[in-house]
């Protein structure tokens, strides 16, 4: 078995299987972005009252492994920046920055919460 230390990519990467690694990151630095605006929160809340949450197995896959996930053109229809197309036209969705919505919704009904314990 090779061992490869510091590889470096530019460009896409593409994997038909199971990657298992110690851990995945994505560059997250301030000093790199250039802010352009806030999520909308509106459009969060429709986004998890709309996408579906489904068990399914791949068309393509023998083992018919039961998998559970979303349907990338139900998340395109509000955050299109999650979701990416191929040269063949297949969609995939970046599911690591969904974190940041449903943050941003749990934050507002964290918020929610207070002002109606606030009240009683």
């Amino acid at each position: 078995m090779a061992i490869l230390k510091d590889t470096i990519v530019q460009g896409n990467l593409n994997v038909t299987g199971t990657i298992t690694c110690t851990s995945v990151t994505q560059t997250s630095d301030i000093r790199k972005k250039d802010v352009v605006g806030k999520l909308d929160l509106e459009k969060a809340y429709n986004l998890i009252d709309k996408c579906q949450e489904i068990l399914y197995v791949l068309k393509d896959d023998n083992s018919q492994k039961k998998q559970i996930g979303l349907i990338a053109q139900e998340i395109q229809e509000f955050f299109p920046e999650l979701v990416y197309e191929d040269k063949d036209g297949w969609l995939s969705l970046d599911y690591s920055r969904l974190t940041v919505i449903i943050l941003r919704v749990l934050k507002d009904l964290i918020e929610r919460i207070d002002k109606l314990e606030e009240k009683q």
